[in-house]
């Protein structure tokens, strides 16, 4: 599987090896022993994405909250 094209974080083995590169990442933790391989000198991470936060902000929302503290 080609890890540039994101074929490594796909399927139950995929995803389950990308909630231990996220953990690992939000605390800072090494990824050496996840054998991710490397790419140019650094750990080999292509392809690996994030979903943006569902908060339920959107531009619409924060243009009439902004509208409203104008008025």
């Amino acid at each position: 599987m080609s890890s540039s094209r994101g074929g490594r974080w796909r399927g139950e083995d995929g995803r389950e090896l990308a909630g231990h590169v996220l953990a690992r990442l939000t605390t800072g933790r090494s990824l050496d022993d996840l054998q991710l391989g490397s790419h140019e000198g650094r750990v080999d991470l292509r392809g690996f994405t994030l979903e943006p936060p569902k908060t339920g902000v959107t531009v619409t929302s924060l243009r009439r909250a902004a509208a409203a503290l104008m008025v």
